[in-house]
């Protein structure tokens, strides 16, 4: 426990490395001890895990590389692979500042790289931007929860007949 109780209330000042080390050193622990660790700490210790998890999901962001027009209302938007992502929100929009009439697509896979937009209407120009999601244990709730990372960057494109 005494791992765990150096890690500050404050997690912005505590260390990712303090964090795993006060886990592993949880972890070593037989059955027997672990019941004689204080219910308060291990609190401590699953929220500044969750914390340092949070934070490292949030700061992976997605690069579209191309997003192309096609024939028949169609386009077809290209990005990098993220292997330590989940998945990736691909959104679009005729609004350049994305406020209104976007449109989501969920890609559930970090192994797609890329998206057949269909159903566009002709001749409108649309704005495509991206970003990843992770799954991340909420110890406060028990279940996993969807964080996402920053936008890509934003390309247009002119959909063509």
């Amino acid at each position: 426990t005494a791992l765990i109780i150096i890690i500050p209330d404050d997690f912005s000042q505590a260390s990712p490395d303090d964090v795993k080390a006060a886990r592993a050193a949880y972890d070593a622990l037989t059955d027997a001890q672990k019941a004689l660790v204080d219910a308060q700490a291990y609190k401590k210790l699953e929220s500044a895990e969750y914390y340092f998890a949070k934070k490292d999901a949030k700061a992976r962001k997605a690069k579209l590389k191309s997003v192309k027009a096609r024939k028949g209302r169609k386009a077809v938007a290209k990005w990098r692979k993220e292997t330590a992502a989940n998945g990736y929100q691909l959104v679009y929009s005729t609004n350049k500042k994305f406020k209104k009439g976007n449109k989501k697509v969920t890609i559930k896979s970090y192994k797609t790289v890329k998206k057949v937009v269909k159903k566009l209407k002709a001749k409108k120009r649309y704005y495509f931007r991206i970003r990843t999601y992770n799954y991340v244990y909420n110890p406060g709730t028990g279940e996993k929860e969807k964080v996402y990372g920053k936008w890509s960057n934003v390309k247009k494109i002119k959909a063509k007949k």
